[in-house]
């Protein structure tokens, strides 16, 4: 899921219409000003993903484009318990990225690409970010790294 510009996402009457099977038209908006209609495509495509992970991807881009020091934060304080869970589903969603990146070129990207990709949208931490969203009882907050 890439960082989106701050505008509000044209998106097909069909998805508005499933979206508001699980949201309000505040949540609606959030997503609709974080994400794009490939972002939500590629979700629905993702294994271990669920309409339910809009909101938390919309948040991720949020933090990302808006919050710099909060996403600083997250970094520095926060990991994983659980590492097979963490990284199983750090792999779907690198899959995910992949897609993503995919639909963008129009074509399958080389593994150049792909890591290009993750360095510019800064993949790593935007995955940590998620997580630490989703899954607040899988991770730990811890005051100082070094002790």
């Amino acid at each position: 899921m890439t960082i989106t510009e701050s505008t509000i996402s044209e998106f097909p009457l069909e998805r508005i219409e499933s979206l508001k099977k699980f949201y309000n038209e505040r949540k609606i908006d959030f997503i609709r000003k974080h994400l794009t209609e490939d972002e939500l495509k590629v979700i629905d495509k993702t294994p271990c993903m669920f309409a339910a992970d809009y909101v938390y991807w919309a948040a991720v881009n949020n933090v990302m484009h808006n919050k710099s020091a909060l996403a600083s934060k997250i970094n520095e304080h926060y990991r994983h318990k659980d590492s097979f869970h963490y990284f199983w589903f750090e792999g779907n969603c690198l899959d995910a990225e992949t897609r993503l990146l995919e639909l963008r070129l129009h074509r399958q990207p080389t593994g150049i690409e792909i890591a290009e990709d993750a360095r510019r949208y800064n993949n790593g931490l935007r995955f940590k970010i998620f997580y630490c969203i989703r899954f607040p009882d899988k991770v730990l907050q811890e005051n100082n790294r070094n002790k």
